[in-house]
């Protein structure tokens, strides 16, 4: 019994940190085109004002859970993981000083601990999207987070 329950626990975290390791993987790909020669300063000043603090609420209110996530598009979409907002019955965005509201969720995949929420922001600034087969080994990649 003890066996399993290890077993269960570890495989558990396994899957877990495998999801953040891929949520890191896509954010330095999408990022990383904008970025490619640039110095770690520079790069927080370019990507900071496309990331977001996703905090999900209780039915009464209380924050459950809060992690990062990035504007897609200028148009209020944000990227953000699965397990962040999966059981929120509300869930606000904090861009700097703005707090937006969730409208819905565009795309959810709970396998792959992704969603996408579109929030009433408009005029957003969206991370700029590249061609992943342009990144060689050896490169730099920076993260940034929220």
């Amino acid at each position: 019994m003890k066996k399993t329950v290890f077993r269960y626990y570890h495989r558990m975290f396994l899957d877990g940190l495998l999801k953040i390791i891929k949520f890191i993987l896509v954010a330095a790909v999408i990022v990383f085109p904008v970025l490619s020669s640039a110095d770690s300063g520079s790069v927080y000043k370019k990507t900071m004002g496309s990331i977001a603090v996703v905090t999900a609420y209780s039915r009464a209110g209380e924050p459950l859970t809060e992690g990062s996530g990035f504007v897609a598009s200028d148009d209020g979409a944000i990227v953000t993981n699965y397990h962040v907002v999966g059981i929120a019955k509300a869930i606000k965005v904090r861009m700097g000083s703005k707090i937006l509201d969730v409208q819905g969720v565009i795309y959810g995949d709970k396998d792959n601990d992704l969603v996408v929420l579109k929030t009433k922001g408009k005029g957003m600034p969206a991370v700029r999207f590249g061609d992943s087969d342009k990144i060689r080994q050896g490169e730099k990649v920076y993260i940034v987070s929220g």
